[in-house]
């Protein structure tokens, strides 16, 4: 977390209007083979959150797919008696 790398920016093609985020993690850093699953899991969750948040004129991927096959919010209803 201490360096700083330059960033990368790469036209879009005449007519084309995209950002892209990529996420490196330095594993090396923290000792670390890969992503607890734990960890993995949270990630995932934000980009469905994001992709909700955002609205259908925005494309959300996580590793090329659309998280909930293209869903934007799950909706759950229960009856409850006053807690949780």
């Amino acid at each position: 977390m201490g360096k700083k790398y330059d960033h990368v920016i790469t036209k879009c093609k005449e007519g084309e209007n995209w950002t892209k985020v990529t996420f490196k993690p330095d594993l090396e850093k923290f000792k670390m083979a890969e992503l607890e699953e734990d960890v993995v899991v949270l990630m995932k969750k934000w980009v469905v959150d994001i992709a909700g948040c955002l609205g259908k004129t925005v494309k959300v991927e996580l590793n090329g797919a659309l998280p909930k096959n293209g869903d934007r919010w799950e909706i759950c209803v229960s009856l409850c008696d006053g807690q949780f």
